[in-house]
């Protein structure tokens, strides 16, 4: 760490750090252990971890942290030499030490809670250790054995010779010696595979070089370990040979962790920039320098303007070639007017541009490889940036096997954890963010999801619960993946709970697909359960959720199968600097949509587009999303026509919505910059950015546009693409022909007199079936029908005209005095474009609905 870094980290902030690092590794393999018992692969890092935490406290002066960790180190020694073991109820014991060791660094944790610890840390492996099965050598080995037991003999003699005579200063010769004999102890112990005795001694060569007079005993009580072997009687060989392994192994950590001891810095000269971390694989000076993470966003900055201007520089080459084209031109016209005119002049001013075309092709050539070799360094340059604001996906995932653990002990259930994609990278800013929000999900999966084992069992599952968290790049986006074996949610469940709560009307809340009904979730305080809980609680946390997700720019979406499982998909952008955009033409300007926040981009013929109550709106996965023109959200006037209709499907969890542009681009990564912050929020914009060709490009804010839209259909100004695109809905320059349906002659006649004051042409029909009749045979620019009618009702009439492939695109008003919820709802299903009741006569409300539809009465 440079020397300018080097008050960016107090000594707290250093052993905090350290305390941190070496915690992951205690919980991953103590959980390791726990569901292995034969994993003791991990007591040799579950030490070292220790004995770094140990080390770091000492150079703070953490007295009860030296204490707790010393405790933790001694047992895993004890293991190690196999006079101890680790049980269940010890790995809980450990888990809290590791705990409390992390709150001491912050500040969270007293003395009286370090020693309530510490004596329940001197209890650890009470029960007795497990007796060792017999070491078993195979025939080969065996019958080698007597030869290797005299050698032995002879090698341990000089060591303890050796040893012995060591001094002050060991001479080379003295060392060399030793080590010599020690490798060929290991050597012929890899011959017979007796692998505890060849680690032993490979960890004896290696201290002998570094430090041998620090490790006379160690080795001393090595030599008469080995000598014992040698000398035993023949019946007691395979007892012998099994003792002196386990005391070898003991003698290894010891050599080890004693190895990692020697490489701490002594404390009076411990560097404040260096962080307090102890372990066998510690360089002598750091390679790592910290820097902030703003001066990080002004280098990623930086880089994207470098990458533009990259590319920038190939299309000014490009232009060299039209030039050379000219200048081939002008050199032909030269040739021409000699041959007119023969001139020496002429001559002269030819080979002058002869002589400017060869520089100019030099110079063109000697540009292209420059810009080549620039776009080659801007890109690595600016992959190499944008890999400081990345971690991999483990690096906030490590809290969680041990939360599932714990929530599932306390829930009484099995469950077992599945990461996926650990390597994955995700933008810093997001990991961080990630972790309220995973760890909501994963308490859900657990206390709502998971069945106890006796109902999994009941239900043909297996007892042990999975949940499956997964991180990915799916389609240039961050994919993040909680998903659950266990009962998942009841459909009907939520749908009654939304009746309850009068969120939606009955006949809506029956109507609404499972995916919708499952958007009420993220609600704040929705909840179908009845009882609070303090793992997951009552309906709090799922708005949490979504509101981190769409903050980064995410969309979330459930998935779920009734007794099956449940699987939460977060999509966010992979980094918040860089983000993967579809471009769109609005105007002959270009703007960015994240591609996170599309739900879908289609083209539709402009014939496709239906108007119902006044709005547009187009069919899209089975279900209408009604569409505006972006142009009038951001004040562009003049909706373009065309005979194909660019549409992005946008939404935020509670509006869907289709947003018109004039064309779709193409996809690109954008390095996005903050707007000047003078400008203050800048409606329906949420940064900038540039094209490669340099121009600005702005990023569309999809909250802002979604709040916009409620605010133009709350005002009723929304502009309509069918009124300005020459569609069938404006016909020729006429009188507009208006059939007015109803039974009541008083109603017949009231319609009619205030169609024609405003200018339209208006027929009456006394039923349906007469109304049938008629637009059948005569040309009706609208039809106005009552419901209830003999013969024919309205329902039946729309559905007929509706269904008529000629007449589908004439727009139907029903006026009726039915003005219950499910009534309107029916007649809108029929196909009708409003559902008006007989009181909007007063206040002009059906005249605004026909002007509407069909514009004035004179075209």
């Amino acid at each position: 760490m440079s020397k300018s870094m080097s008050g960016m980290f107090s000594m707290a902030d250093l052993f905090r750090i350290d305390v941190e690092t070496q915690a992951k590794v205690l919980n991953s393999a103590l959980l390791a252990i726990e569901k292995d018992a034969s994993a003791t692969r991990n007591i040799e890092e579950l030490m070292r971890a220790a004995h770094s935490i140990k080390g770091a406290a000492r150079i703070v002066s953490q007295g009860e942290a030296v204490k707790v960790a010393h405790a933790i180190e001694e047992f895993f020694v004890a293991v190690q030499r196999g006079q101890a073991r680790i049980g269940a109820s010890d790995v809980d014991v450990l888990l809290r030490a590791v705990d409390l060791l992390t709150r001491i660094s912050t500040g969270g944790a007293g003395a009286d809670e370090a020693q309530q610890l510490l004596d329940q840390l001197a209890h650890l492996g009470s029960a007795p250790a497990p007796k060792l099965s017999t070491f078993v050598l195979d025939d080969s080995s065996r019958a080698l054995l007597p030869i290797f037991r005299a050698e032995l003999k002879t090698h341990c003699g000089a060591v303890r010779a050796g040893l012995a005579a060591l001094g002050e200063k060991p001479d080379a010769r003295q060392l060399e010696t030793l080590r010599a004999a020690f490798d060929s102890i290991g050597g012929s112990a890899r011959l017979l595979r007796i692998a505890p005795l060849a680690t032993f001694a490979a960890a004896a060569a290696s201290r002998v070089v570094t430090d041998a007079r620090g490790a006379v005993d160690p080795l001393t009580r090595a030599a008469e370990t080995l000598l014992a072997l040698a000398a035993c009687d023949d019946e007691q060989v395979d007892e012998e040979l099994e003792r002196s392994t386990n005391e070898l192994a003991g003698l290894t950590a010891l050599l080890r962790v004693a190895s990692s001891e020697l490489r701490e810095p002594p404390r009076e000269t411990q560097q404040p920039s260096q962080p307090a971390t102890h372990n066998s694989q510690q360089p002598k000076k750091s390679n790592e320098v910290r820097i902030t993470a703003d001066r990080v966003d002004r280098l990623m900055a930086a880089t994207g303007e470098t990458t533009v201007a990259a590319r920038w520089l190939e299309g000014f080459t490009s232009s060299f070639a039209q030039l050379r084209k000219q200048q081939d031109a002008l050199i032909e016209s030269l040739d021409a007017l000699h041959e007119r005119l023969p001139s020496p002049q002429i001559v002269d001013i030819r080979q002058s541009a002869i002589d400017c075309r060869a520089v100019l092709m030099q110079r063109v050539a000697e540009c292209e490889n420059f810009s080549r070799q620039l776009d080659v360094l801007s890109g690595r340059l600016y992959r190499e940036v944008l890999a400081t604001r990345m971690r991999p996906f483990s690096a906030g995932a490590h809290p969680f096997p041990r939360l599932v653990r714990d929530v599932a002990r306390e829930l009484g259930k099995e469950v077992a954890l599945q990461i996926d994609g650990a390597s994955t990278e995700v933008d810093r800013d997001t990991l961080e963010k990630l972790e309220a929000p995973l760890t909501h999900l994963l308490r859900n999966a657990i206390d709502h999801g998971v069945e106890r084992p006796a109902a999994r069992l009941a239900a043909g599952k297996p007892s042990e619960g999975r949940i499956r968290l997964a991180a990915s790049h799916h389609h240039g986006l961050l994919q993040i993946v909680v998903e659950d074996d266990g009962r998942g949610i009841h459909i009907e469940r939520i749908r009654a709970e939304v009746s309850a709560r009068n969120l939606a009307g009955f006949d809506i809340v029956s109507r609404l697909t499972d995916a919708e009904l499952l958007e009420f979730l993220f609600l704040p305080g929705f909840s179908t359960k009845t009882t609070v809980s303090e793992i997951s609680g009552r309906g709090v946390g799922l708005d949490v959720v979504q509101s981190m997700v769409v903050d980064v720019g995410g969309v979330v979406r459930i998935q779920t199968r009734f007794g099956l499982g449940t699987t939460f998909t977060l999509q966010m952008p992979i980094t918040r600097t860089v983000v993967r955009s579809l471009l769109v033409d609005l105007a002959d300007e270009p703007y960015a949509v994240p591609l996170a926040r599309i739900e879908r981009a289609i083209i539709v013929p402009r014939d496709e587009i239906q108007v119902s109550e006044g709005r547009e709106y187009v069919a899209v996965g089975g279900a209408n999303v009604g569409i505006i023109p972006l142009r009038q959200i951001l004040g562009i006037e003049n909706v373009p026509a065309g005979d194909q209709v660019s549409i992005l499907v946008i939404s935020n969890h509670r509006m869907r919505y289709g947003v018109v542009v004039d064309r779709f681009a193409g996809e690109s990564d954008l390095v996005l910059r903050p707007l000047d912050p003078r400008l203050g929020k800048v409606p329906n914009l949420s940064a900038v950015s540039l094209t490669v060709d340099g121009i600005p490009i702005l990023l569309l804010d999809i909250d802002d546009i979604v709040t916009s839209v409620d605010e133009l259909l709350a005002g009723g100004g929304l502009q309509r693409l069918l009124a300005r695109s020459g569609a069938p809905e404006t016909l020729s320059n006429r009188r507009k022909r208006v059939l007015v349906v109803d039974d009541s002659l008083t109603v017949r006649e009231l319609e009619r007199r205030l169609l024609e004051n405003r200018g339209y042409e208006v027929e009456v029909a006394v039923d349906g079936m007469h109304a049938w009749n008629a637009v059948r045979t005569e040309q009706f620019d609208l039809v106005i029908s009552d419901v209830d009618m003999p013969r024919m009702n309205g329902i039946e009439l729309v559905t007929r005209i509706k269904g008529d492939e000629r007449l589908s695109r004439i727009p139907v008003v029903i006026v009726s005095y039915k003005d219950r919820e499910e009534d309107r709802l029916r007649g809108l299903e029929a196909g009708a474009n409003y559902y008006l009741t007989k009181t909007s006569f007063q206040d002009e409300t059906m005249l605004r609905a026909v002007a509407d539809l069909i514009g004035p009465a004179q075209s």
